[in-house]
């Protein structure tokens, strides 16, 4: 009873006392959803390899690959948190921010850690990759922040949001000089199409909130 007492106030005051619990649980998210993630940020530069006999140095280059991409998905859900926090109390009021669970300084601190991570790690795996982190950053923020509330234009946001997950497999064939254009564009369409199917059902979902804020 005690503890559950200090975990609610440490919980109500934004405090964190296991972080990573925390990162496992603040969104519904399941473990093998999670691990699913991490095969598909490896397959990135494989595709792009092709079938081949790995060395150590490519295997390093997958590795951090890997690093780069979930430390990019995290700091992008959470700022989308942040920014999203008026609309999420009407339409995901469990979630943490609207909940109380954590304050948006708190976790805009936490981003800033996933965002070091992921500049750190692209630059490992090449400059280029580090140019494109940098550029999908800053579209990603300038999205969140105000193109996807003032863009009049119908199911904007859902066409538009899937463009964060197209630098999976460009980053995969950037990281992997000379591969095969053709199959990166392919891969391109496929993961845009199939990231734009789940935003348009959380769109749907989201349709209250937004109209309620005005978004």
């Amino acid at each position: 009873m005690t503890q559950q007492t200090t975990t609610s106030s440490q919980e109500k005051h934004g405090q964190i006392p296991h972080p990573l619990m925390f990162l496992l649980s603040w969104r519904s998210l399941p473990w093998y959803e999670l691990t699913s993630y991490i095969l598909m940020f490896a397959s990135a530069p494989m595709l792009a390899y092709g079938i081949i006999q790995y060395d150590t140095a490519q295997y390093q280059l997958i590795l951090f690959t890997i690093i780069a991409l979930y430390s990019g998905f995290f700091a992008a859900l959470i700022w989308n948190d942040i920014t999203d926090a008026d609309i999420d109390t009407i339409a995901h009021p469990d979630r943490p921010i609207p909940a109380g669970r954590i304050t948006p300084r708190k976790f805009f601190l936490i981003a800033l850690i996933f965002s070091a991570s992921t500049f750190i790690f692209s630059y490992l795996v090449s400059f280029w990759c580090l140019i494109l982190v940098g550029g999908t950053a800053l579209f990603v923020t300038f999205h969140n922040k105000y193109l996807k509330r003032q863009v009049p234009f119908p199911a904007y946001s859902e066409i538009f949001t899937p463009i964060q997950w197209v630098i999976v497999p460009i980053f995969g064939y950037i990281a992997v000089s000379g591969s095969n254009l053709f199959h990166m564009l392919l891969l391109v369409i496929f993961t845009y199409f199939a990231d734009n199917a789940h935003d348009i059902a959380e769109g749907i979902h989201d349709l209250e909130g937004d109209k309620k804020k005005g978004a």
